[in-house]
Order: structure tokens, then C-alpha cells, then sequence
């Protein structure tokens, strides 16, 4: 899978993607292709740089905000682990966003911008913060796992957004819900373990 990732990285948040990045770089299943930071755009394009260079990743773009959509259509996956501000610009203006992965947990960021990517998206897969919660690994490592189809079960929910930025999800149709996949159960020791394996992978590469 080709791969972007949109994510939110500031100056006091050095280490925040390293592993992400890692286990990316390791998964014999993904390419990074292209990253769009959330951010002041005078520090955190150097920051996910740095990240990069650090998991030993090179000639991958990091974007300042909105990203070229002519750059992401090279990609056959998108994974959004910041607010979804970036993605909601792209969808105002008509968009067709790839395959994407969202986190319940980012939405409280910018709740507005989260309604806008759930009604907007046509092939939008949500990670509740309920499973986040019971993981034994980070919470982007468990969407990037779940945008590749590892480790998770995922069944139809209808979902809306509520202002506080809560994921309302829904078994059947409501006034402001629409229908996307949510992952509704994940095999947490199979993903430490799988986790566990790619790191050492990327170590020894």
C-alpha cells in the first residue's frame, strides 16, 4: 500500500511519530508516499523531517498544512492521526480523499472538520476511541494496522460528529448519521506481538 499519512507534530513533540514511522518503513505491505503536517508551519515540516530521517526514511515530502491533491493521488491509503483540518479543505473543495483511516480520539481538535470528512468521505474506515483505549499499542499504530485490514474487525455503524467532537455511532439510520466502517473489536496480543516483530525488523535493517 502506498501510503500518506496526515498528522499534527509541534517543536515539544520530538519523538512523537518515531514509532509510527518505524513500523511503517518495517510492514513489507507499505511505502510512505507522502505526509502533511498540522501545525506551525514554520517548525513542524522539520520536525516530521527529522522523524523521518531518524526511522531512516528518505525522499518522502512532508506538506505544511494542506496537501498538493494532486500529490495524494499517488496514494492508496490515508492515515489521519491529528485534527482533521487538512482533510476537511481538501473535501470542501471537492476531493476524492483515498482509502481512509480516522481516529474518534483527534476529532475533539476540530469537531467541525470531522463532520465535514465523515459526510464528505466514500471510503472511510473510524477507529473508535473505546478501542484505542483497550490497546496495547499506540493508538496511530493501531489505525495504521487497521487501514491495512491487520488484527481488527470492522462492521457498518452510522456516525455523525457532535460539537464537543464526540463520535456519535449508531446501528441504524439517524437524522445526521452516515454509514461508514468502524472497527468494532481488534486482536490486541496478536497486534503487540505483530508490533513487537516489526520493530525489531526495522532495528535490524
Amino acid at each position: 500500500m502506498r501510503l500518506w499519512i496526515d498528522l499534527a507534530v509541534d517543536a515539544d513533540q520530538r519523538d512523537a511519530h518515531d514509532d509510527l514511522f518505524s513500523i511503517a518503513a518495517a510492514h513489507p505491505g507499505v511505502q510512505i508516499v507522502g505526509i502533511s503536517v498540522f501545525g506551525d508551519s514554520s517548525t513542524a515540516p522539520d520536525c516530521a523531517q527529522r522523524a523521518l530521517a531518524r526511522c531512516g526514511i528518505a525522499d518522502v515530502f512532508v506538506y505544511a498544512g494542506t496537501p498538493d491533491p494532486r500529490a495524494l493521488e499517488t496514494a492508496e491509503g490515508l492515515l489521519s492521526v491529528g485534527p482533521l483540518t487538512n482533510l476537511a479543505k481538501l473535501a470542501k473543495f471537492g476531493v476524492d480523499l483515498p482509502p481512509l483511516v480516522v481516529m474518534e480520539a483527534t476529532f475533539s481538535a476540530d469537531p467541525a472538520g470531522a463532520a465535514v470528512v465523515l459526510n464528505v468521505a466514500s471510503d472511510l474506515l473510524a477507529v473508535p476511541v473505546e478501542v484505542s483505549r483497550r490497546s496495547l499499542v499506540a493508538a496511530e499504530l493501531l489505525g495504521l494496522f487497521a487501514l491495512v485490514g491487520e488484527k481488527v474487525v470492522v462492521g457498518k455503524r452510522h456516525l455523525g460528529v457532535a460539537l464537543n467532537g464526540h463520535m456519535m455511532m449508531e446501528d441504524t439510520a439517524g437524522e445526521g448519521l452516515v454509514d461508514h466502517d468502524v472497527v468494532v473489536e481488534c486482536d490486541h496480543e496478536a497486534l503487540a506481538q505483530r508490533v513487537e516483530s516489526l520493530m525489531a525488523l526495522h532495528i535490524e535493517q
